[in-house]
């Protein structure tokens, strides 16, 4: 069960990384992107794809321009149309993209189970007890500086801060010749990239189909809630103990009952995401305030 939870945390990575950027969103432009979790799979898809024809970095790579032109789409061509109007509209918008990709990704490659095959992927590192698979662990690794790398363009550039400056006052941005409406699309396209990166290296680590979308939505969706908007390293910090729980049910109770078990995870990231934000603030992970 132990090298169950430690795999499980490992794979809670990926929601992490996929949760910082959908917290990043929402800190940003207000959007919660219900279309996080199809974007994971799109990601997936592209990285199965290309590594096919080439190799496995290869796939990552046009994973992550997928993400980002279909993130800059989305926010350039719908969602800055609906910035000061009503919430529901965005969150309709947004799902209605996730089933629209859900539905693309099950034409073209039906709900056959897919996999990026590697030699890492079947490897196993012995440490004490515990028994990793090397292709979680890789793909922890790279996602926690991904995030890294998100978190510090976001709050240690000229970008970051005219982002942050335009989220805080969108019409004093315009007075002052921001280009608001492009910063937000680059928001955007980064909030999505981290998605389909999140994916990719989730096709090098098991099996996935194209079904996968919404219950990675509800783990992404926990992950940010639990963490509060902008706070990327607490959303990755709950991502991995999602991950944890997820691995260690599952190992414990039957397959049939996975969809089950994120709904629950959900309702308690609803009730208990105060306090879980309070031990992790607790704790130091998050840094300062704002985008951390």
């Amino acid at each position: 069960m132990s090298s169950a939870l430690a795999n499980g945390a490992l794979g809670g990575g990926l929601i992490g990384l996929a949760a910082a950027g959908f917290t990043a969103l929402w800190r940003l432009t207000g959007v919660l992107n219900l279309a996080q979790g199809a974007l994971m799979i799109a990601g997936a898809y592209a990285t199965w794809a290309v590594a096919a024809a080439l190799d496995a970095p290869a796939g990552l790579l046009v994973a992550l321009l997928v993400g980002g032109l279909i993130g800059y789409a989305l926010q350039r061509g719908l969602l800055n149309l609906l910035l000061g109007q009503p919430g529901y509209l965005a969150l309709a918008g947004t799902f209605s993209v996730g089933l629209a990709l859900d539905s693309l990704a099950t034409l073209l490659f039906s709900n056959d189970y897919r996999v990026v095959p590697s030699v890492i992927t079947t490897t196993v590192i012995t440490l004490g007890p515990l028994h990793l698979v090397a292709a979680g662990l890789v793909a922890f690794c790279c996602a926690a500086l991904a995030t890294g790398a998100l978190g510090h363009l976001l709050r240690h550039t000229h970008f970051g801060l005219a982002l942050r400056a335009a989220s805080i006052d969108r019409d004093a941005g315009r007075l002052t010749g921001l280009p608001v409406p492009a910063l937000f699309g680059v928001a955007a396209a980064l909030s999505a990239a981290a998605a389909t990166f999140a994916g990719g290296l989730l096709s090098l680590t098991g099996p996935f189909t194209a079904t996968d979308g919404n219950q990675l939505l509800v783990l992404i969706a926990a992950a940010a809630m639990i963490g509060g908007a902008g706070r990327l390293w607490r959303a990755f910090a709950a991502g991995v103990l999602l991950g944890a729980i997820e691995g260690t049910v599952g190992y414990l109770a039957p397959a049939a009952l996975t969809d089950a078990l994120a709904i629950v995870i959900l309702l308690a990231a609803l009730a208990l995401a105060p306090r879980a934000r309070d031990a992790l603030g607790r704790t130091g992970v998050g840094g300062l305030g704002g985008l951390s």
